[in-house]
């Protein structure tokens, strides 16, 4: 239903992007036209080519740091939110949000999140999903007006396609496995954890055994993670599965995913009313 494997040369379709020097996205059109303006900034859908590679110069230069694109094959599938300061005109932050009711009819090579999780399960259940990814905020826009915008740009996605799920992969730095288990533990304890779907990272991903350790000499509690996650938390959403080990970015990614009919109670009020 999602992925149109039995139909999909995905080689084939790696090898038609890498005969451009960068993804083509003149032809590139929002999924979904949408615009918020406050006082500060400006929060839409990337409508345009030049935008895109403006929002992908800044992913690289906070992902990866120095001048650079920062794009993959799944862009060209999203739609991009886009913060822009309504007083230098600079776009400040972005997220990339791919719907699965845009991927239905076309060949396309699935969500990013499957490169490192198996999520067969999840994606064979009934329901639309979104996934969030590519989130970046420039440091001197980090505030909560910008995070609150972020959110209702989410929720606007979510009431456009009336979604059942938000999901992607959440990353933090690294910690040792013993950190890690005295983390799942925590996590088990406030019900922030979930075995549901059988998900679990690719081989080559693979960090720790299980989330069940021996012993937890440490006490690390879910205020280790990212402003992101704990976002992520408290709106509702749990951890599935042990995290995958991402090397080239050097990082933790957890499969984080929020139920939209489960969604807590103050999230519900400001957002997803």
């Amino acid at each position: 239903m999602y992925l149109l494997l039995e139909r999909f040369n995905f080689h084939n379709f790696i090898a038609k992007f890498q005969r451009v020097k960068e993804l083509d996205f003149s032809d590139f059109k929002a999924k979904f036209d949408f615009t918020l303006k406050t006082n500060e900034y400006t929060l839409s859908t990337a409508k345009s080519n030049r935008e895109l590679q403006e929002l992908f110069k800044i992913r690289h230069q906070l992902f990866l740091g120095g001048p650079g694109i920062d794009c993959d094959i799944y862009d060209h599938f999203a739609d991009h939110l886009v913060i822009t300061s309504n007083v230098t005109g600079e776009i400040c932050g972005t997220y990339r949000l791919l719907c699965s009711e845009t991927l239905k009819g076309v060949d396309h090579p699935g969500f990013y999140s499957e490169t490192e999780f198996n999520l067969d399960r999840f994606l064979k259940s009934p329901g639309i999903k979104i996934e969030l990814g590519r989130a970046c905020v420039k440091e001197d826009h980090r505030n909560g007006r910008v995070i609150d915008l972020l959110w209702k740009g989410i929720a606007a996605f979510v009431k456009h396609y009336q979604a059942d799920y938000l999901f992607g992969c959440s990353s933090m730095e690294v910690i040792s496995k013993p950190e890690l288990y005295s983390l799942y533990k925590n996590l088990k304890e406030k019900d922030y954890y979930s075995d549901e779907f059988q998900i679990n990272p690719l081989k080559k991903f693979h960090y720790i055994d299980s989330t069940i350790g021996e012993s937890y000499e440490h006490n690390v509690e879910a205020g280790t993670f990212a402003p992101l996650i704990r976002s992520y938390i408290l709106a509702g959403a749990r951890l599935y599965g042990t995290p995958a080990h991402d090397k080239d970015f050097d990082c933790l990614d957890f499969m984080t995913i929020l139920k939209l009919d489960q969604v807590s109670s103050s999230f519900k009020r400001r957002y997803f009313h």
